[in-house]
Parts: structure tokens; sequence; C-alpha cells
């Protein structure tokens, strides 16, 4: 016999069931696997080259900052440790504190970067003081909160370097500002700013003063000098902020301070327009030497005129990131720019008008010069005219122009004799024909009829008569070959 055994079958629900089982328990191997490798990883994790290599980005940007260790929190928690911010000098033998902190922790709010809200919050700790500052950045404003609590003015960022001077006391700022549609130049609120103790010098560092020359150009040494409690306000409107009523009076000096901070996007190339005013006592002023000497020698581009005659002033310009102080009198760059194009714009007139005058007068002289060639050529063509003409006066030219040789005789057939001398008496103009024979340009000898009317017989004989009338025609044909013979010539 045999026997079958038959065994049920398993239903669809059965096998689902079986398959989620699996599932859950092989997801529970995966996660306790991420778990663990990511625990692996956490425990193992390069902190100090993850550190070195944001100091190492920092440094490409100009910014000196070394970061000893940090840690990563997996809820977004951000923490670095022995932080030190140092700043390269800008003269020769000047010593900067560095920026040191101790630790400096960042949370970023999960939460809100899911909900397209970034959420910061910063927490550093120092030697002495703190900072604390929450950011948030939406998409349609941003909101700073920051806050310095007793900080020492030494220890801030470029204070010292700014001013040129040991300084020291007890800093402490509030800030709140708003920027519609993440752009600071629209931005709103206030900065409020506090020192308590502050001053400038200790009497063993040189202090800087800008604009010094001469002796005075490697700085001076002061002793401390007390600016009392100083504060001050700054209202923001419109990406502008503006101080009000910030002022320091102490036994030692009075200060004043006034001015705007543009800001720009982004906040590091906000500049700064400050304008400081100092009035030193007339006690500090006796009592120390140096004081004396730095108010005597002071430059031209600090002293102030009425109605704050005594006064020094001075200018804080730059970016947020490089700030600089000059002389309240000193040219900006821009006012520098706009001189030396105005000075540009003035040579090039000179020159145009030197240039405008160059040419008329070279068109004067050469029109003159045209004149006088002209004239010349005229000359020369007049002088050319009277040399084709015979080159002798009228007079002569109409004797030359009778063709008798001295050998031909006149037209009434008288002979001349040879030898015989020209009769320096003038000849008797005829009548008629000789009238018509001038205008002809030549010569006729009158005939013995004419000569016989003009001058009646004197006695003589006939002979004589014949004689006296053939030296007279002889005269003339040798008066008119010469004058001939002059005119060839000339020709």
């Amino acid at each position: 016999m045999k026997f079958k055994l038959k065994l049920p079958r398993p239903s669809a629900r059965t096998k689902r069931r079986h398959f989620e089982r699996v599932a859950r328990r092989w997801a529970g191997y995966g996660f306790a696997g991420l778990v663990l490798f990511l625990a692996f990883v956490w425990f193992n994790l390069p902190t100090r080259a993850i550190a070195w290599r944001i100091s190492e980005e920092a440094k490409k940007r100009g910014h000196l900052v070394s970061i000893g260790d940090l840690s990563i929190s997996p809820f977004g928690s951000l923490v670095l440790r022995d932080v030190t911010w140092s700043f390269a000098p800008t003269r020769r033998g000047e010593r900067l504190v560095p920026f040191t902190m101790a630790e400096v922790e960042l949370d970023l709010s999960l939460l809100g970067a899911l909900a397209g809200k970034w959420q910061v919050g910063l927490d550093a700790q120092l030697d002495e003081g703190a900072f604390s500052g929450q950011l948030d950045w939406g998409e349609e404003e941003v909101h700073v909160v920051f806050d310095i609590r007793d900080v020492p003015l030494y220890a801030l960022p470029r204070v010292q370097q700014s001013v040129h001077a040991p300084v020291a006391g007890a800093f402490s700022a509030h800030v709140d500002i708003t920027a519609p549609e993440r752009k600071f130049e629209q931005a709103h609120g206030s900065i409020s700013l506090s020192c308590s103790g502050c001053s400038v010098g200790d009497g063993e560092e040189s202090v800087y003063i800008p604009g010094a020359r001469g002796f005075l150009a490697d700085g001076i040494t002061l002793p401390e000098i007390r600016l009392g409690e100083l504060s001050g306000k700054l209202v923001v409107a419109n990406g502008v902020a503006t101080a009000e009523a910030f002022e320091a009076v102490s036994d030692d000096l009075t200060l004043q301070v006034a001015g705007e901070l543009l800001l720009r996007d982004p906040v590091q190339k906000s500049r700064f327009e400050i304008v400081i005013k100092l009035l030193v006592n007339e006690r500090l002023r006796e009592d120390n030497d140096s004081i004396h000497l730095l108010l005597s020698t002071a430059s031209k581009k600090s002293k102030m005129a009425a109605p704050f005659e005594g006064w020094l002033g001075f200018r804080l310009r730059g970016s947020v990131g490089r700030p600089r102080f000059t002389g309240i009198n000193a040219k900006t760059r821009e006012q520098k720019v706009r001189e030396a194009r105005d000075r540009r714009r003035e040579r090039a007139e000179d020159r145009r008008k030197r240039t405008a005058a160059t040419s008329k007068s070279k068109a004067k002289a050469k029109a003159k010069a045209k004149a006088k060639k002209q004239e010349r050529k005229e000359l020369e063509a007049k002088k050319k005219e009277e040399a084709a003409n015979g080159g002798a006066p009228e007079d002569a030219r109409d004797l030359g122009a009778d063709k008798s040789g001295p050998d031909e005789a006149p037209p009434d057939g008288t002979a001349v004799g040879d030898g015989q001398a020209e009769d320096p008496r003038p000849v008797a103009a005829p009548k008629e024909r000789g009238a018509d024979a001038s205008a002809e340009g030549g010569t006729e000898h009158p005939t013995q009829e004419a000569e016989a009317e003009a001058d009646p017989p004197t006695g003589k004989g006939q002979e004589g008569q014949e004689g006296q009338e053939g030296q007279e025609g002889q005269d003339g044909a040798t008066s008119g070959a010469k004058a001939g013979q002059t005119g060839e010539g000339a020709r």
C-alpha cells in the first residue's frame, strides 16, 4: 500500500507576510551596517586635515586664518577650535596682535534648510569677551543680529592696524539689520557702539601719524591718552548707516565722530566715510613734550580751519576689509583723478591754442611770402619788357627806331664827311614831315627849301652854305647810327 502526504499550499496572504518578514530582516541588517559604517567614519574622520583645508582656502582669499581642530555633529553643528586670525603688517616696524578665539560654534537648522530658509547661529568664546549672532537667510529678506560683549579693543580685527597706535579698552556692539530681497544696499536697522575705558598709546610703542613726514614719519612715542566713555549709534536707512550722537569727552581730549557707512553687496565691499575730530586739552599739551611736538608739527592735511581752529581732523576711508586713516584735508583718489584729468584737458587746450596760433602765423607768413614773390615776378617782367624795348629812354628808343646806318646818306642825298666832328647843337625840328616821322618812329632830315625858309641867308657864298648843310646832315646821320647800335645791343 502506498500512502501520499499532501501538504496544504500557502495562500497569497501567507506569502506576502513571509516576504515582508524577510524584507524587514534585510532592511534591519542594512541599516545596522550603515550605522556601523557611519560610526566607523565618524570616529576615524580626519578633522585636522579638514581644518587645514579650510585654513588653506581662507588664505587663498587673502585671510591669514589657522584652525587647530574641528568637530562635526550629525545634528547640524560645527565647532572650530583654536582659531587665530593674523594680519600682515602695512609698514616697517609694525607689531600686530592676532585675533584669537578659543572656540567657535556654528549651528545650522536642518528643518529650516529643508523649508528653504537657512538659519545659522554663531557663538564664539575669547580669552576676554564673547561673540554671538544669528543669520536668517530667506528668499524674501536677510536678517542679521550680531552682538559683541566686552571684547578688548586691541583684539578686534584691524582696529589697531587702522589706528596705527596701541589701543586699549572694552568694546561692545549690537547690530540689527534687515536687507529686503537679500540686498544690503537697501538695508535698514541700527548699529550701536560703545567703548569703556578706551585709551590710545602706552608710552612705549610708537604711534604712527597719517600724513607725517620727516622725523615723524616713523612714528612718535606718546603717553597713554584716555578717551573716556565713547558711545554712539548709527541709523541704517536705504543702505546708508549715518552716525548720530557719537562723542567722547575726557580730561585729556575731546573726540567727535560723524559720517556714514555705505553698505554694499557683498558686505565686504562696504565702505567707510567717517570723519574724526580731535581736540587735545591745553594741560596735556603743556605737560608732555611729545604731544606738544606732535601738535606743532602736524601736517596741514590734518589741521582744521575755522571754526575748529586747534582741532585735528582725520578721515576713515576704505572698505570694511581694508580701512585706512588719512588727514581731513587730504585729497581722495577720485579728486586726484579728477584734477589730473582737468590738468590734461588744460594742457590739451593750451596745445590746441598754440597750434592754432602757429598755423595762423604760418598762414600769414606764407601769404606775405607769396605777395613778395608775385611782386618780384612783376618787377622782373617789367624789367624784361624794358629790356625788350631797348633798355633806354623813350627819346633814345625813338631815335633807335631809325634803320639808317652810319654809312647811309640822308634822304636828301647829302654826303657825310669822314672825320667830321659831331655838332653839339640841337637839330631844328621840322614843321610838317618831321612831326609825321617822329610819330612813325623815324627821323626825317630837312630839305634845302625847309632850311632856307627856317634859316634865312646870312650873306655867305653858295659854297659855304652848301658846306654848312652837309655838316648838319652828317651830324644827324651819326646820331641815328649810334641810337640804332644801342638798340641792337640791348636786344
